[in-house]
């Protein structure tokens, strides 16, 4: 607050609807995932954010969280197409931190731990969204180096009014 300078950001999708205006992923995504275009969906927001990273980064040492769906991890190719892209814009691991949900922490045997690693040997940070939402266990957080933990918002809220939440 101090010096004015952004660290940190996040990456935000939304739909633009004719009718209805802005909608959120918790309207859209559910469907995305159902009907199998998440990945595609979250293919096109990855590299629209990391093209506007690169224009950021121009003025800022700024980092760019991203969210992923668990669905993305699924497909063998999903960390490949991540650093191949960064990689051909030119920006470097650090400049990414991945958002997962913490059910994604209980598939991390095979395929998806890999996917992980192969990001977190990038440089690229993980971060856990949503926090407490779903399967919150402090066993699943030695499963994965996770750089950051976002608790939900459910619990912080209302932190100047609730003593409970200030106990949090």
């Amino acid at each position: 607050m101090r010096t004015g300078t952004i660290g940190k950001a996040e990456a935000l999708l939304r739909w633009l609807h004719p009718q209805e205006g802005l909608i959120s992923p918790a309207r859209f995504a559910p469907l995305a995932e159902k009907n199998g275009l998440i990945a595609p969906i979250g293919r096109m927001a990855f590299r629209a954010a990391c093209r506007q990273l690169v224009r950021w980064r121009q003025r800022h040492a700024l980092q760019l969280s991203i969210n992923k769906s668990p669905l993305e991890f699924q497909q063998a190719s999903g960390d490949c197409v991540v650093l191949d892209f960064m990689q051909s814009v030119g920006l470097p691991g650090s400049a990414i931190a991945v958002e997962i949900t913490e059910g994604l922490l209980l598939e991390t045997a095979g395929q998806v731990g890999e996917q992980l690693n192969a990001l977190r040997t990038a440089g690229i940070h993980l971060s856990l969204d949503d926090f407490c939402t779903g399967y919150s266990s402090m066993a699943y957080l030695q499963k994965i180096e996770i750089g950051f933990i976002k608790i939900d918002k459910a619990f912080v809220r209302d932190l100047e009014t609730n003593p409970a939440d200030r106990v949090l």
